[in-house]
């Protein structure tokens, strides 16, 4: 009798897993995926400074150029090529 109980509690609990599982799949969750990203990865409100023309672009769509030991970013790639002209 005890061992037909706790096959009862365990379908119940699998079958509970189940539809909730499925519920997820087919309503979409209130938060999107992409707003938790790890923190080693620079996430999308990172905003950096274009030195030629002082237009702030988010770093994941701007150019870069590696220049005195770090990396520069720009709105454009000419502004990317304006400032690699002028510095060498």
């Amino acid at each position: 009798m005890l061992l037909r109980f706790l096959l009862f509690v365990l379908l119940v609990y699998v079958g509970v897993k189940c539809v909730s599982l499925v519920r997820r799949m087919l309503v979409p969750s209130s938060r999107p995926r992409e707003a938790v990203a790890p923190r080693d990865q620079e996430t999308t409100s990172d905003m950096v400074r274009d030195p030629v023309c002082g237009v702030f672009v988010p770093i994941h769509g701007s150019l870069s150029a590696f220049s005195k030991g770090g990396f520069v970013y720009f709105c454009s790639e000419e502004c990317r090529r304006k400032f690699v002209n002028e510095k060498g």
